[in-house]
């Protein structure tokens, strides 16, 4: 079988509240039989939340924003195409570079969130969504003024 990537963004007091409510709504569009290549086939494994640096303080939207496009590079081995079939692959020396740079701490998030989003059969990476993104969000989704935060969960799931 196969694995699809997945990215869901939800609301809750909680990031288990906000991760019910996705499971339950990939489960009532996709079904309960498995292998939906969504969401749903994570209920059981549930998340790895990944918000706060090794010191303890949160990392910012740009922090985690830049950290996941390093983490999704790294996960396809710094390779880049150029739009034919399967030998036009070149190394991606500025994606390597990137990774390089990042400091001890942001690497070790990386390969986490590397592991996380890669495993289909495993738990899936959570963050909260902060700033004017959040704000949006809210707004959009008619959550602003209530309590709780905007959790974003990224995956792979089998299918």
């Amino acid at each position: 079988m196969g694995a699809c990537e997945f990215s869901e963004i939800a609301f809750g007091k909680t990031a288990q509240e906000a991760f019910d409510t996705v499971v339950r709504q990939a489960e009532w569009e996709h079904g309960h039989g498995g292998y939906t290549g969504t969401i749903a086939e994570k209920g059981a494994d549930g998340f790895v939340e990944m918000n706060k640096t090794a010191n303890g303080k949160p990392y910012t939207q740009a922090d985690v924003d830049r950290m996941l496009k390093i983490a999704h590079d790294k996960m396809f081995g710094f390779v880049k195409y150029n739009g034919g079939c399967g030998n036009d692959a070149k190394e991606d020396k500025a994606a390597k570079r990137r990774y390089n740079s990042l400091s001890p701490a942001e690497r070790d998030w990386v390969n986490k969130a590397e592991k996380l989003i890669g495993d289909k059969w495993g738990a899936c990476l959570c963050f909260t969504m902060q700033g004017l993104a959040a704000a949006g969000w809210r707004a959009k989704n008619n959550c602003k003024g209530k309590r709780g935060n905007v959790y974003v969960f990224i995956g792979t799931a089998s299918s």
